[in-house]
């Protein structure tokens, strides 16, 4: 088992900790952007969905060349793993929440010559 830094969830930043009823009456625009543009919004001193998928996916195509042929669990957060479907889909990222991904679904991403085919998809 290996834990990898770069597959954590997005950064809430002062977001961290608090109920959205809390966000919402602390940061009212910031929330309102959120719940409109979910991958637009910077979360203040957080970082913003573009960073967090760019080192998702740098992690990922790590994780795939250094285990070419290879069967490989990745256990994860829901946004993690919905950069990574989007991907193996090509869904544009203000479609990523069209993906549902409930607490300890297991979903199966095979590369056949490279080509990502989604097996498996939120099995409970």
């Amino acid at each position: 088992m290996c834990e990898i830094e770069e597959l954590a969830e997005i950064d809430f930043g002062d977001f961290e900790g608090l109920l959205y009823d809390e966000i919402a009456a602390r940061y009212p625009e910031t929330y309102r952007q959120w719940m409109e543009k979910p991958t637009q919004v910077r979360f203040p001193n957080g970082e913003c969905f573009a960073e967090m998928q760019e080192r998702v996916m740098k992690a990922f195509r790590g994780i795939l060349a250094r285990h070419e042929g290879e069967t490989v669990a990745l256990v994860s957060h829901g946004g993690v793993n919905r950069i990574i479907i989007a991907w193996a889909l090509r869904m544009p990222e203000d479609c990523l929440f069209r993906l549902a991904q409930p607490y300890a679904a297991v979903s199966l991403l095979e590369l056949v010559e490279g080509v990502p085919s989604l097996q498996v998809l939120n099995a409970l």
